[in-house]
């Protein structure tokens, strides 16, 4: 009877150990989704930051240099289809429209 005793002590201690080893395992889990949730937040933060500088860099190296030569063109007032600063495409339906 003793050794029944004995290891029916231990399983049921074995039982109560487990349950605060899986109650750890579960808080360390949810720790480590919101630490990976917060890390996808700064990470699409820095990639939307580094596409906002690919864009600029583009922008500024072949966009404004086109714009520099048409300004600079000599007939550049007759070749004045819309205003660049204001263009969107009920403007420029605007415009075909009164051309036709």
């Amino acid at each position: 009877m003793q050794v029944i005793d004995t290891s029916k002590s231990l399983l049921e201690n074995a039982y109560y150990f487990s349950g605060i080893l899986i109650l750890i395992t579960v808080i360390v889990g949810i720790w480590q989704i919101l630490l990976t949730k917060k890390t996808f937040k700064i990470n699409s933060q820095r990639e939307a930051a580094l596409l906002a500088v690919k864009q600029i860099e583009i922008y500024t190296t072949y966009i404004i240099p086109l714009i520099d030569k048409l300004k600079n063109l000599k007939h550049y007032e007759e070749l004045q289809y819309f205003n660049i600063d204001e263009f969107n495409l009920s403007t420029f339906k605007k415009k075909l429209a009164q051309k036709k």
